[in-house]
């Protein structure tokens, strides 16, 4: 992307926000555990029904059967379904300035409180020691360098 076209876009951000004002309420501290725990529920769960698939496969293909994973623990479960509408792989977002208009997070959750445009992004990683995948390495060559915040732990 050159400079010239990664430049601020009020215009896109006021599209995108219509008649929300900003900045957005927190989401609330029992949704976002409960939505972790649905996502290492559909992990465990894919683990034991497809240990070699999860074993050996590559991210595209574990964020793809989470997403479907995680859309049939939404459909399977009222209570949860009552509060996120759904999960999308890939889909295209606007970065919070609208400088870069094709960001595409692993997986987007939507929420059903009328903030469908600003869903909870997750980026999917492989860890794996022994070639190199640690934490610390998506830490201080990824998060770290885009300026965010993260925590290291040692195993």
């Amino acid at each position: 992307m050159s400079r010239s076209s990664s430049r601020p876009r009020p215009d896109q951000i006021a599209e995108l926000t219509g008649n929300v004002s900003l900045p957005l309420l927190r989401t609330g501290t029992v949704f976002l555990e409960i939505i972790a725990e649905c996502l290492l529920l559909a992990f465990t769960d894919l683990l034991d029904r497809l240990p070699h698939q999860i074993a050996s496969g590559s991210e595209p293909e574990i964020t793809a059967l989470m997403e479907a994973r995680l859309q049939n623990l939404i459909n399977e479960d009222r209570n949860l379904g009552s509060f996120v509408l759904c999960v999308a792989r890939g889909k295209e977002s606007l970065s919070f300035d609208g400088s870069q208009l094709e960001k595409r997070p692993d997986l987007s959750i939507y929420l059903t409180n009328g903030r469908h445009n600003f869903p909870l992004i997750l980026e999917a990683k492989i860890l794996d020691t022994k070639k190199g995948k640690t934490v610390t390495r998506y830490c201080e060559e990824g998060i770290r360098q885009r300026g965010a915040a993260c925590n290291t732990h040692k195993s």
